[in-house]
């Protein structure tokens, strides 16, 4: 048997993880003058990093329309939706600004139907993303957006892993030379 790996109450999350993954440990008792007060998990790590995920605010900036005429919580939920899926590609600080251009005339006393424009930017130190969508329906325009820039970041991520094949086949290569 060796050492008794174990965390003190005071001690920062960074170096309860970092105990977790140097021993190759799930869970780590809490000592308090030697006398176990409770366990920490790697599983209530990950639960308390979700919830920290759901309370972070997400900025999101709508203009061009009556905000009254948006769903403003559809928007901010896909996107932290959005964030939680690809947080790693879009980065730190995101913002996602929508413009929404509303188009709709009387002509001879009747009312046409809405037409709706909608672009978007997705900016944050990584990243840069512009998408645009129309149609009528309003909340179909918004889920269509949503989609769009879940395709272009697939599109960044698949980039992204071809760049690290090509740098990892150079640097493999350079070795054996």
């Amino acid at each position: 048997s060796g050492r008794l790996i174990y965390v003190k109450p005071d001690d920062n999350l960074y170096k309860i993880i970092k105990a977790l993954d140097q021993n190759k440990i799930f869970a780590v008792p809490v000592l308090e003058r030697e006398i176990p007060i409770g366990i920490i998990t790697a599983k209530d790590i990950l639960i308390h990093y979700l919830s920290y995920l759901d309370r972070k605010e997400l900025p999101v900036v709508i203009h061009g329309i009556d905000i009254n005429e948006v769903d403003k919580g559809l928007v901010e939920k896909r996107f932290k939706e959005l964030y939680r899926k690809f947080g790693n590609i879009i980065g730190e600080y995101p913002r996602l600004i929508l413009h929404i251009k509303k188009t709709g005339s009387t002509k001879d006393g009747l009312k046409r139907k809405n037409f709706y424009i909608v672009n978007a930017k997705l900016i944050s130190e990584r990243i840069k993303i512009f998408a645009s969508e129309s149609g009528y329906d309003l909340s179909s325009v918004i889920r269509s957006i949503f989609n769009t820039l879940e395709y272009e970041i697939e599109e960044k991520k698949e980039m992204r892993k071809e760049r690290y094949y090509i740098e990892r086949l150079l640097k493999d290569n350079l070795e054996y030379l």
